[in-house]
């Protein structure tokens, strides 16, 4: 996946054409579920849209004109999502959408969207002194070595939400290299964001890429190639890295391309960044994309290192629950396509309401004050701040 940038608004949308927005405003006032996004670097957007209420089973990537919906605590195999009774192409610049696959919706006029509100929504928003004590408890684990790396998060809840779909549009505008995605369930309510880390991809020629992207600081006005590193985030990057080498030699695969670390700019923000691709013709391994997804899922980008003990000590001390926040989201065999990525820099929508997700990589490095301020930075992608 290409770096995440920032571009300044021009005008948002404007206005939804009225046509695209009767649409959706149709469908969710039926039941219906709906899946809208806009992949990194293209224009147009997709909406897909499934009449039946529940969730499928991804049956191991297999099922055709998919979104797939995982939670942080859910396996990659054990992933959930939509399946297309009707997928749309969406044009970016004047909002007219034209049917792809499936039967064409009867669009009923409706005056407002009743996204769906989901079984679960934080309450409370996460105090520093929660935050910052459990960093400070991490790295006291991590001197005793119980485990080398844990991603922690929190959550800000907004009692006023922007229009969630002017708010996707201006996401897609702002962030041309992110994928901007809007999706309300029954399941798991309403959710929109701009993420820049890919898990996984295969494309129509059978390649196959992940991407190890962790470290971060703001960019401050400088282009990457003038970012510095200290070695807390350079360590940080390499656990990462290291851990998806680890995964391609549990599954006996050494054809790989590797590219990187080099700085990469997400919003605000600096990462760094390390590609790895795999020829899936040439290494004869069709199960390679379910593989990997069941490997990385969650990966130590939003976990940690090693997993169960990262994982644990996130379940024992963070008082909110993830729900599809570092999950895995994205198209499933759309137009002989994968990609699924990892549910960051997103939001969740609820009775007017807006929960905003962050999360910091904390090492044996890390002070509790400066992880507090950089997830306060991350929640500024979401928000669209300057």
């Amino acid at each position: 996946m290409t770096e995440l940038k920032s571009s300044p608004i021009n005008t948002p949308s404007e206005h939804l054409k009225t046509g695209f927005k009767t649409l959706i405003t149709s469908s969710l006032a039926k039941g219906h579920s709906i899946a809208l996004w806009r992949m990194p670097e293209e224009d147009a957007f997709q909406l897909l849209i499934q009449e039946n209420e529940k969730l499928h089973s991804l049956d191991n990537l297999q099922l055709q004109n998919a979104f797939a919906l995982n939670t942080f605590q859910a396996k990659g195999h054990e992933a959930k999502g939509l399946v297309a009774d009707s997928l749309y192409q969406v044009s970016s610049a004047n909002h007219d959408y034209s049917l792809i696959v499936g039967k064409e919706q009867k669009v009923d006029k409706a005056d407002t969207f009743s996204w769906h509100k989901g079984t679960l929504f934080p309450t409370t928003n996460t105090s520093k002194d929660e935050f910052c004590g459990n960093v400070s408890l991490a790295v006291e684990a991590m001197e005793e070595d119980l485990f080398q790396k844990v991603v922690l998060s929190k959550v800000r809840v907004l009692e006023s939400a922007p229009d969630l779909m002017e708010h996707f549009i201006k996401l897609c505008d702002q962030y041309p290299n992110a994928f901007v995605n809007l999706h309300s369930t029954p399941e798991y309510g309403t959710w929109i964001g701009a993420t820049p880390e890919i898990l996984i991809s295969k494309d129509k020629n059978e390649v196959f890429k992940t991407v190890a992207l962790a470290g971060t600081q703001p960019h401050n006005g400088l282009s990457p190639k003038e970012a510095v590193w200290r070695q807390k985030e350079i360590e940080e990057q390499a656990l990462v890295s290291r851990y998806i080498i680890s995964c391609f030699k549990k599954i006996r695969l050494r054809e790989f391309e590797e590219h990187g670390p080099r700085t990469v700019q997400a919003g605000n923000l600096f990462h760094l960044k390390t590609t790895y691709s795999v020829d899936m013709k040439e290494v004869d391994h069709p199960e390679l994309p379910q593989q990997m997804l069941d490997l990385l899922h969650p990966t130590s980008a939003v976990c940690g290192t090693p997993l169960e003990a990262s994982k644990a000590f996130i379940l024992t001390n963070e008082t909110h629950e993830r729900g599809l926040f570092c999950g895995h989201i994205g198209p499933v065999n759309i137009e002989g396509e994968t990609q699924q990525f990892v549910n960051i820099r997103c939001a969740q929508f609820q009775n007017g309401k807006l929960a905003l997700y962050a999360g910091a990589g904390i090492t044996v490095d890390s002070e509790p004050e400066k992880e507090w301020v950089e997830t306060e930075e991350k929640f500024k992608t979401v928000l669209i701040e300057k």
